[in-house]
């Protein structure tokens, strides 16, 4: 199989789990937000924010660099995996302990701190997930990763609607998640192990040593991106409370449903870019170009879109105490845009052995992202929240496009974006003549109309017909 039809193949399978596995998450999120309410979904939030922030420790910047290396040397396979997996072991024992313990001298109450106890047995197995997930990538049979994705999630909305409708509360609903990440997990074994690669554990600190250091600009930039994806949601807690928390996060939620479509591309193309830069640097121009090009196409329309229908969107999925998510959602929308192409720029650093580059550009988001929080969140609250997560992503994409263009990788995005910005634009029209129109007809009507124009105008050329029509399965 070509490596176009073996991208293509591998984002639709991804797409496809994704996009069952967050349809289960945010609907998981509704009933949330419904049976407990701003404040309920607000600790929620802050519980794995706060547990989250520290899986700085789990990773150490080994799943990006066995992905790559297993992508180009399959026979390292079982050697690697069974190394790093005892590696995780010990590092992922650590994560979880440190929320534990400096949750303890915070003044939360003691549902909070047993519910950060439970977010950290549900997270220990999504951590020990991580290089079978890395194994998956490199050998590009991503329907395992989307078997995991749906295991998961799958399990966690069974288990969670019941709980909540029960009305065990918060606390049900995180042994929920715990029983989901676990069954999850044996899951995913099974298959690394049956199809792949059996796991034998090994301690080899000659190894483990030359591991870190090769792999520490991607922890680096895993602990960055990290705390500026999630320090905002603990700092708003701690400052303004649960039910500004709740608000803030159920716009953030949707945008977090919708950032599977960049991540799961990326994850698509991953292991080729890392073997065009390998093999053929013109190959990997092309296909950045490409992606991005796709990128625009989606993220646009998203980005308008959303801005124009947000009201709708909130009313239609949360209840009338959600009201003040609405600005939010206008405000955050717009730094799903820029994540889009971010993602695919970053890995693309990654792919061309460029990570300390991507480390120093998530590092400075990072210092960033805080002190506009600090300077924003005693303002305005959740608003200021959203609007520094914006900047922080402009400022993410001026970096990353700087660093990539001075690397040989320089595109012209003003010529790739007209199109898709032309057909956006007409697509806005479209929205505010349609407002009357049902939010449920309005969208895909949207949608539609938005493809068409871009058919029309000649954004869509035949190669990316033929693309699609590959994508969705039709020859």
């Amino acid at each position: 199989m070509s490596n176009a039809k073996l991208i293509i193949k591998n984002t639709g399978i991804l797409v496809f789990g994704e996009i069952l596995s967050r349809v289960f998450s945010f609907f998981l999120i509704i009933f949330i937000a419904r049976y407990l309410g701003n404040v309920g979904l607000g600790k929620y939030s802050f519980i794995f924010a706060f547990v989250g922030i520290f899986s700085i420790m789990s990773d150490l910047g080994t799943t990006v660099y066995m992905t790559r290396e297993i992508a180009r040397n399959k026979s390292v396979t079982k050697e690697y995996l069974g190394k790093v997996f005892v590696l995780k072991v010990m590092a992922s024992s650590l994560s979880v302990l440190m929320p534990l313990i400096f949750i303890m001298f915070t003044t939360q109450t003691s549902e909070i701190k047993a519910g950060v106890l439970l977010a950290c047995i549900a997270i220990f197995f999504n951590y020990m997930a991580f290089p079978f997930r890395a194994v998956v990538n490199a050998y590009e049979v991503q329907q395992y990763q989307s078997i995991y994705s749906f295991v998961e999630r799958l399990t966690a909305f069974a288990l969670g609607v019941f709980v909540l409708s029960r009305g065990y509360g918060l606390m049900g609903l995180l042994f929920a998640l715990v029983a989901s990440n676990i069954v999850s997990w044996i899951v995913l074994y099974a298959l690394v192990s049956r199809k792949i690669s059996a796991l034998t554990p090994k301690i080899d600190f000659k190894f483990i040593n030359f591991l870190l250091k090769e792999s520490f600009p991607f922890w680096f930039t895993t602990i960055f991106m990290t705390i500026y994806f999630k320090i905002d949601t603990v700092m708003l807690s701690f400052m303004k409370g649960y039910a500004a928390t709740g608000w803030y996060n159920a716009s953030y939620k949707i945008i977090d449903t919708l950032s599977f479509l960049p991540f799961v591309v990326v994850t698509a193309i991953f292991p080729a870019m890392s073997k065009f830069h390998r093999d053929s640097k013109l190959l990997l121009k092309i296909l950045y170009e490409k992606s991005f090009y796709y990128m625009a196409i989606l993220a646009l329309p998203l980005g308008l879109g959303a801005t124009l229908l947000a009201d709708r969107i909130i009313w239609f999925v949360y209840k009338q105490e959600f009201a003040n998510s609405i600005v939010v959602l206008q405000i955050l929308i717009w730094a799903l845009v820029f994540i889009f192409v971010n993602y695919l720029m970053g890995y693309l650093l990654n792919s061309i052995e460029k990570q300390k580059l991507f480390t120093l550009t998530t590092g400075l988001c990072a210092v960033l992202n805080i002190a506009l929080n600090l300077f924003l969140i005693p303002l305005y609250s959740f608003i200021g929240a959203s609007v520094a997560t914006v900047i922080t992503e402009l400022f993410n994409f001026s970096m990353l496009y700087y660093f990539t263009s001075k690397n040989g990788l320089k595109i012209d995005i003003l010529r790739i974006i007209l199109k898709p910005a032309l057909a956006t634009a007409l697509m806005g029209l479209f929205v505010v003549y349609l407002s009357g129109f049902h939010l449920l007809l309005l969208i895909p009507s949207s949608i539609l109309f938005y493809f068409s124009i871009l058919f029309i105008i000649g954004g869509i050329r035949e190669e990316d017909k033929k693309l699609l029509l590959s994508f969705a399965g039709i020859k």
